[in-house]
């Protein structure tokens, strides 16, 4: 019984995780960056095109889940008949309608959003949109204690800008954050509270020291009723009216009939500022005297000028009736009356009661500034759903706790695909970041550098032997006791992995210390102007402080649950890479370069390790009994023989940058360094797509016939090839003109290198699906002095190759101590003791994949050859003509070849049988 309550826990929670980030993505787009769109030209344009691409998925997720008539109509006709008489006026009165339809549709699209959420997961939008708007608040207050002055400018008087641009600006954000966060603690979860203390206590800080006293006045009634949330329960004294009452006159006192005067106590002794509100009044004057001009329709979507400095109305009400006239005024007070009409109907209501604060807080706001309608429209959509928050969490969670009960347990299959479409995805994130970080790394900081940092990168990897593979060992003896949900022996040995890699870390940081002496010898700087110690010293540092963290990954892992670490990866590329870049930019220093990685990736293993917690809260206990004696001999046995192979795997695949920095330099270190990030992204996109499928064959490999394990093995080995053998065919042709067009001709090596890198390629890849049938079955110990013999042979043949081939023969000696592997290791340790099958059949079927892939990839690359000799186009027209040639003919070819094998037959029917299905 607990076990089916902890599967469904942990299918509400998968769930839940898709749809906020999917949340968190659509959001993005129509709240825009100050800093962004003043600083990178072309972000404006980015912006609207990820606007267009979330209208589509709003729209089309409000046709798939059938809930447009459940859109509340009056406050959408509002709404929509605001923005129509501000496209009229903008035809008439000299606006722009180009930018006002986008305004328009941004606007509704955002609303419609916000109406999916509610009405579709009310719970994954709060938690989304307190992600968002929490992370803004927190990024800015970063921005604030850095740059007290200010991080640009882009008026030649307002000097103190930060993230989210001018000081008045960042409130919306933050009120945004506080009212999520209010929300989802009144409807979920009032222990969450805690969130919005500490939101408050950012927000007042940030404001504090932007001197924003008109933001800090308005947090005061929402810190004392978060303070004393009994308060709201006098709901004859503050509810929707109060607060609309207040606002209303306050907006008439102030703008209408300056009487500044009466508040002058608030104003000059306590805010500081001047009683005709910093020029704001003289501001209102001026605008009615434009507003008097076209006072039915308003200028439509222009900006109102009152000088070179001050561009806004600075009063919401203000720009409603400067932009809109006074019947978009009208408009604009009918949807606040109706919002206050169904907040009043549920004042009783604990949600009803924070929306109205909130909508209060804003009314207040709208005197002394003006704001986008996306920073509030959202308030009208809470208004009208108060009365229903409460039953819509009821429904949702109702109909989510049916869903859990109507999927079944996932099989091995389906958790595959997941494990494979989850780390695609989170590969491609990582390739395109990647791309762009290594363009303007070099730009910014030299080829020397990023040889330096290939070859630390190499180095700190020649530490990893330390860990002697333990991690894999574990892995291994976790697959049993998590399918019996032994939940004893999965804690003795987490404990136990927690233990060796504690000790594992002091070991390596002795180790990497005692290397210092080594660095002159292999780093070579000749332009590089940095300590080659220090640096060093980061990168320990980074491998070290991740031995102390990383460690539930394994649980994860041997669960099939790997989806989590790609989509916290995923997240973890994006700040990291996107944090890099503007240290870059904005320091240029390697040293801020390199420590902001450090951050990040302590951050990576928090988070991982707080989804291990909530995934398995039984790893929080502390007492954990004794690892039985029969489980720590079989780690010990495998983890000997794994160091063996960790050794191997750090020859062939880790020493290529050090031997090129040796024997040739760090400038051409850094010229590989181009080649080596496409071909390891690539790599990274398709090798830990075939290492996911290692848990599901370690779970088959304890309950199926060794028949039908030979039959899935063909099938994986076949989907392997086919990925090999498109992607080593994409690289010979297409990684050329690639690294031409995005780094200059100046960084492209020979073609004979490209050859050999492509060989290489192949055959690493090839080994996936053996590596996945070989770990899994926990083959450590039978085969640990092959990855002695290929590491030798590796050194040696590279040593030899690269003097009589140059660059090239670097990579042909690895292709040659691969040879270890493909003629005696995987037959005699694969194809024979797992599966039975003869040397002869093994030589064939893998001579024969060899010989269709070189044989596909000549005639690609050949037919490329042609084809770009007889078009004229040139760069990023060339490069996609060739990608759509090698897509075409090198898959055509390959299905051509194996048209009638079973495993493309076997492949086929999923295909039809899941066009079936959804049909």
């Amino acid at each position: 019984m607990e076990e089916n309550v902890i599967r469904q826990e942990n299918q509400r929670s998968k769930s839940g995780v898709k749809i906020t980030l999917l949340f968190v993505l659509l959001t993005f787009p129509f709240f825009q960056i100050d800093y962004l769109i003043e600083t990178v030209s072309w972000m404006g344009k980015a912006y609207t095109a990820c606007q267009v691409i979330a209208a589509v998925v709003i729209l089309f997720l409000l046709f798939k889940d059938r809930l447009f008539k459940k859109i509340p109509r009056v406050i959408f006709l509002l709404f929509a008949a605001l923005l129509l008489v501000m496209c009229i006026a903008s035809v008439t009165g000299g606006g722009s309608l180009k930018r006002a339809l986008e305004y328009s549709f941004a606007t509704l699209i955002l609303c419609l959003f916000f109406e999916y959420g509610i009405l579709k997961d009310l719970r994954s939008l709060l938690i989304a949109e307190m992600i968002f708007f929490g992370a803004l608040t927190v990024l800015n207050f970063l921005s604030i204690l850095v740059f007290k002055n200010g991080m640009y400018y882009y008026l030649d008087y307002y000097y103190d800008c930060w993230l989210l641009g001018f000081k008045s600006g960042h409130i919306p954000y933050q009120m945004a954050f506080l009212f999520f966060a209010v929300l989802y603690a009144a409807l979920y979860n009032k222990k969450r509270m805690y969130i919005v203390y500490i939101g408050l206590a950012i927000v007042a800080a940030s404001n504090w020291i932007v001197k924003n006293r008109t933001a800090l006045i308005i947090l005061i009634p929402i810190i004392i009723i978060a303070v004393f949330p009994k308060l709201l329960k006098f709901t004859k004294v503050l509810n929707v009216l109060t607060y609309t009452g207040i606002g209303l006159v306050m907006n008439l006192l102030f703008v209408v009939f300056r009487r500044a005067d009466l508040f002058s106590w608030l104003i000059v002794d306590i805010m500081h500022k001047r009683v005709d509100l910093t020029h704001r009044t003289e501001v209102w004057d001026k605008a009615f005297e434009a507003i008097s001009g076209k006072p039915v329709l308003g200028h439509g979507y222009q900006t109102f000028v009152f000088s070179d400095i001050i561009e806004t109305t600075h009063n919401e009400f203000v720009e409603v009736l400067y932009k809109t006239g006074i019947i978009g005024l009208v408009i604009f007070l009918a949807i606040i009356g109706y919002a206050v009409y169904k907040l009043f109907k549920s004042r009783k209501i604990l949600a009803a009661q924070w929306v109205a604060l909130f909508l209060g807080a804003f009314f207040l706001m709208f005197v002394m500034e003006q704001y986008a309608f996306s920073f509030f429209f959202y308030l009208f959509l809470f208004t009208v759903h108060s009365k229903d928050l409460e039953r819509l969490k009821e429904e949702q969670e109702r109909r989510r706790q049916e869903s859990v009960f109507r999927i079944q347990e996932q099989g091995r299959i389906q958790k595959s695909a997941r494990n494979f479409l989850f780390t695609i995805f989170a590969s491609i994130a990582a390739i395109l970041i990647g791309l762009l970080a290594q363009k303007l790394f070099i730009q910014i900081l030299g080829l020397e550098y990023a040889g330096l940092n290939g070859l630390f990168t190499n180095v700190i990897t020649m530490l990893g032997i330390v860990d002697l593979g333990i991690g894999e060992a574990v892995i291994f003896n976790l697959y049993k006791p998590i399918k019996e949900n032994d939940r004893g022996t999965i804690l003795s040995l987490m404990r136990f992995y927690r233990k060796a890699f504690h000790i594992i870390a002091g070991i390596v940081a002795v180790i990497g210390v005692c290397l210092i002496p080594v660095l002159p010898y292999i780093a070579k700087t000749t332009e590089a102007d940095v300590n080659t110690t220090l640096i060093y010293l980061i990168f320990l540092a980074d491998v070290v402080l991740s031995y102390f963290l990383s460690y539930k990954r394994a649980i994860l892992y041997a669960d099939q649950k790997n989806y989590y670490i790609s989509i916290v990866h995923m997240v973890y590329l994006v700040g990291m890479n996107t944090a890099q870049l503007l240290m870059l930019y904005f320091t240029h220093n390697y040293y801020a370069y390199l420590i902001t990685k450090v951050v990040f990736r302590v951050l990576e293993n928090i988070v991982i390790t707080a989804i291990a917690n909530r995934q398995y809260p039984f790893l929080r206990e502390k007492k954990a009994q004794p690892l039985q004696d029969e489980i720590k001999k079989d780690i010990k046995k495998k983890t000997g023989a794994l160091f063996f192979h960790k050794i191997g795997t750090f020859v062939v695949n880790g020493t290529d940058n050090i031997l090129i920095s040796v024997f040739f330099s760090l400038t051409a270190a850094g010229l590989y360094s181009n080649y080596y990030l496409v071909i390891d992204a690539l790599t990274r996109l398709f090798n830990p797509a075939l290492a996911a499928l290692t848990p599901s064959v370690g779970n088959m490999l304890v309950s199926e016939d060794k028949t039908h394990v030979f039959r899935v093995f063909r099938r994986i080995r076949f989907m392997n090839f086919w990925i090999a053998s498109f992607a080593g065919t994409s690289l010979l042709v297409l990684i050329q003109p690639f690294i031409r067009l995005w780094f200059g001709a100046q960084y492209v090596l020979s073609y004979a290198v490209v050859i050999t890198l492509t060989l290489q390629f192949f055959q690493l890849l090839m080994r996936g699906s053996y590596n996945s049938f070989q770990d899994a079955a926990g083959i450590f110990y039978e085969n640990r002095f092959v990855p002695l013999v290929e590491s030798a042979l590796n050194l040696v043949a590279s040593i030899i190759l690269l003097k009589i081939f140059g660059l090239a023969g670097v990579f042909a000696g690895t292709i040659v101590s691969s040879l270890v592997l493909w003629c005696f290791s995987y037959p005699k340790f694969v194809y024979k003791k797992l599966f039975q099958r003869s040397f002869g059949n093994y030589a064939k079927e893998t001579l024969g994949y060899l010989g269709v892939f070189l044989g596909i990839s000549a005639v690609t690359a050949l037919a490329v050859f042609f084809l770009n000799k007889a078009l004229s186009s040139d760069g990023l027209m060339l490069l996609v003509a060739d990608a759509v040639v090698c897509f075409i003919l090198s898959n055509g070819l390959l299905a051509l070849v194996f048209c009638r094998s079973d495993c493309f037959k076997y492949f086929i029917g999923l295909l039809k049988k899941k066009s079936a299905i959804e049909g």
